[in-house]
């Protein structure tokens, strides 16, 4: 996606309530103290975290989330405008990290390599929510930049990392609406523990 179809999927996913997936991750949370949502968006989901986190950090690399900060107002809130590949924390500074619908689009060259960034910024028995898109997608082509994976190479993915698998769902559907209207999609959805 280019800036301008992000900025039109903000557009369209602003006001609309937080993903049922970040809500159902925090029943794997054991401690709410810091949480970091990565390709933050709108941030629907990261000013849902505020209200069960005592603060979260959202970074995204396009600047609009500072005006939707700015809206918000909220105190328990830091923004970042950063693309989160290029993003550095503390080693073990967060109980939660998210990123959905993000990682794909960081691209095949370094993705394992920026996993392991993100891990390391966990704090032990910390949970890691975020989706891929599956080897089956439409968008799955030679040319394309993105990264694509199979059920398989998931999980040889989190056993390389280390990682205790809590959550993994599969889903195909065409998309209905939005930009990408007619378009098959193919996602996990995946929580994961540190140990």
């Amino acid at each position: 996606m280019n800036e301008k179809s992000f900025d039109t999927f903000y557009k369209v996913q602003k006001g609309s309530p937080h993903r049922f997936f970040v809500e159902h991750s925090l029943k794997f949370c054991n401690k709410f103290n810091c949480a970091l949502d990565l390709g933050a968006g709108n941030l629907i989901d990261a000013d849902f975290l505020t209200t069960r986190f005592e603060k979260v950090v959202a970074v995204d690399r396009n600047s609009a989330i500072l005006d939707f900060e700015k809206e918000l107002s909220n105190s328990k809130l830091e923004c970042l405008v950063v693309d989160f590949k290029n993003a550095e924390f503390e080693q073990e500074s967060f109980d939660y990290i998210s990123s959905l619908m993000a990682l794909p689009f960081y691209g095949k060259v370094g993705f394992q390599e920026l996993i392991s960034k993100i891990v390391s910024w966990m704090k032990s028995d910390a949970i890691f929510v975020f989706q891929l898109f599956g080897d089956r997608h439409d968008w799955n082509t030679e040319a394309s930049p993105k990264k694509f994976m199979s059920e398989e190479e998931i999980h040889k993915l989190l056993g390389d990392l280390n990682l205790e698998l809590v959550f993994l769902k599969e889903f195909e559907y065409v998309m209905e609406v939005g930009a990408n209207i007619g378009t098959k999609f193919h996602t996990f959805n995946v929580i994961v523990k540190k140990k």
